[in-house]
């Protein structure tokens, strides 16, 4: 909603400054002037068509983008959902493999099955660190950016994947603080806060 009531407020502008921009170079120029637009009339002619086609099938790539996307963040939601089932039910799921397991092999079955928990739940444990420490400093940096702290959180938690807390998170941030601010200070602002907080990260 945002970004369509700023729309006619950005057009104005642009069309201002380019009209003004023609303006001037009409009056200096007029020669040179008439010379462009007749190039640039009939550049238009030929190329329109080409550029149609390509704008159409650029806008077809990223709707089938936008729908590869939505279709991971419900794997996620689907991913979260199966492991809240499987946590509820875990002692039930244990005891029935322990059934199934012949008698002779428990400890050797035991003994695995707690190395194989020990490493998930270390890897698992890990992976929630790393998402809060890049929660948080998403937060830090994107709040003295005065950018909407709903962000940092969420690219934290969205960093459980790989690559999509940071593309998600940067992307968002960036639209959001054109929005806003629609100056460079805010967008270095930004621009550091992630550059910083995958720095952080690789280390």
């Amino acid at each position: 909603m945002n970004f369509g009531e700023k729309i006619p407020q950005w057009r104005g502008v642009g069309e201002n400054y380019v009209g003004s921009l023609f303006a001037d170079l009409e009056k200096r120029y007029p020669a040179a002037y008439a010379l462009l637009r007749d190039r640039g009339t009939q550049w238009a002619q030929e190329n329109f068509p080409t550029i149609a086609q390509r704008l159409v099938r650029w806008v077809l790539g990223l709707l089938g983008s936008v729908v590869g996307l939505a279709s991971g963040l419900m794997s996620l939601v689907l991913m979260l959902v199966i492991t809240a089932h499987l946590t509820m039910d875990f002692h039930k799921f244990i005891d029935s493999l322990r059934r199934l397991v012949p008698r002779p092999v428990p400890p050797a079955t035991e003994k695995v099955a707690l190395d194989v928990n020990q490493v998930l739940r270390d890897f698992l444990v890990g992976q929630l660190l790393v998402a809060m420490a890049l929660g948080a400093m998403y937060s830090v940096g994107l709040a003295l950016a005065r950018t909407p702290l709903v962000i940092g959180p969420l690219a934290g938690l969205l960093a459980l994947v790989p690559y999509l807390g940071f593309a998600f998170g940067f992307g968002v941030a960036i639209l959001l603080t054109l929005l806003e601010h629609n100056d460079l200070r805010h967008l270095l602002g930004v621009a550091l806060t992630f550059g910083v907080a995958q720095t952080v990260d690789g280390w």
